[in-house]
């Protein structure tokens, strides 16, 4: 088993959640809150801030040094009257999302939405752990009674599992899920420290993760071809070149029914990072699924790449080697397998591993070759 290690974040995020922390605690609602007022709903928000900004430090293990302390009762007394409401509101959005997205024609716009809700699961439990850090402290030092911290975490636990409960039926998930793979989740993932990182959190998980590859399969299996294409075509202009690249193989990858016509021909190319070499493959687009993919190397100027023979080349972690002929050959089964499984197509060469970039005018064509599949059916 890997080990589970944690990425420390990048000291200027570390400053961001310092800089929401004091800016939530410097809120007048809470200054009103601790000179004895009513728990407005305004105060209510405004402590809820404060706890999710303190539940991101410690979750992501940020040191807040001599000022570091948990939210005082009162405070997280009406943050845990704020986290219910919002949790009731999150609930009524959960049960709402299959229509929402229905509604919703942008790939954009969808990946926002899904995004807001788990976003919005991720501040819950944040909250959650600043308020039950500071009413258990509070119990400690006999501030409340122990009714009072059990009473008021039992009511936020049955809220976060009435919502976690919409959040995973089939639909739900299924549609979460699509924004599995995105830099936000993983960047969480990444950052969660100490306790936190074992801690089982389903947006975080595996699990979900499998959800989205099980989702993308069946997609591409019964989707027809133009669909496929239209797809991957938005999923280009909402991501980027590798995730577009990864939909164009896994359309080469799947079997299909026969398409009339002559089968298309696609061609990548890839430039080295100092420009001096090139790799290109043509990929055909037929009712055969490729037993293996070569991509040719050699120098800009069209000259054999002599001084990449013996060279390894990885393709979306698999690897090979560069033989006299300047090839490199990628098992077809071993490649669908990869990239099935949520690895990006990244060409990287050499003993240091430098990535080469598809060329602009090879993503150009792709997307042109798209458009034009736009009003074509399978037979």
């Amino acid at each position: 088993m890997a080990e589970n290690v944690q990425v420390r974040i990048a000291p200027e995020i570390m400053e961001t959640l310092k800089e929401d922390l004091n800016a939530a605690l410097s809120a007048t609602e809470l200054h009103e809150l601790l000179a004895g007022a009513p728990g407005s709903a305004e105060r209510q928000q405004a402590a809820l801030h404060a706890a999710v900004a303190l539940g991101y430090c410690r979750m992501f293990g940020v040191e807040l040094g001599e000022d570091d302390g948990v939210l005082p009762p009162v405070v997280a007394q009406a943050a845990a009257q704020g986290l219910v409401q919002e949790l009731e509101r999150l609930s009524r959005q959960a049960t709402k999302l299959p229509q929402i997205w229905d509604d919703l024609q942008d790939v954009l716009e969808r990946d926002e939405l899904c995004l807001s809700v788990l976003e919005g699961r991720m501040d819950a439990q944040a909250a959650y752990v600043a308020i039950e850090e500071g009413l258990l402290e509070a119990h400690g030092n006999e501030e409340i009674a122990w009714s009072e911290y059990s009473e008021t975490i039992e009511r936020i636990v049955e809220h976060l599992e009435k919502l976690d409960e919409i959040l995973q039926r089939r639909e739900q998930l299924e549609i979460l899920s699509t924004v599995a793979d995105l830099p936000l989740l993983k960047n969480w993932r990444n950052a969660l420290a100490g306790e936190f990182r074992f801690a089982p959190y389903w947006w975080l998980s595996d699990d979900f993760i499998q959800v989205s590859e099980q989702v993308e399969r069946q997609v591409i299996r019964e989707m027809p071809s133009a669909e496929v294409w239209r797809l991957v075509a938005k999923q280009w202009q909402a991501r980027n070149a590798l995730t577009f690249l990864r939909g164009v193989l896994l359309l080469v990858f799947a079997r299909r029914v026969a398409a009339a016509g002559e089968p298309r021909h696609l061609e990548l190319r890839w430039i080295s990072p100092d420009g001096e070499h090139e790799a290109m493959t043509i990929l055909t687009l037929n009712d055969q699924i490729p037993q293996s993919i070569v991509i040719q190397f050699m120098r800009s100027n069209g000259e054999e790449a002599r001084d990449l023979v013996n060279q390894p080349v990885s393709l979306a972690g698999i690897v090979s080697y560069i033989n006299a002929q300047g090839q490199a050959e990628f098992a077809g089964e071993q490649l669908r397998q990869a990239l099935e499984s949520k690895e990006l197509p990244q060409l990287l060469v050499g003993a240091d591993r430098q990535s080469w970039a598809l060329a602009p005018e090879c993503i150009e064509g792709l997307l042109s070759e798209v458009s034009s599949d736009d009003g074509e059916t399978d037979t």
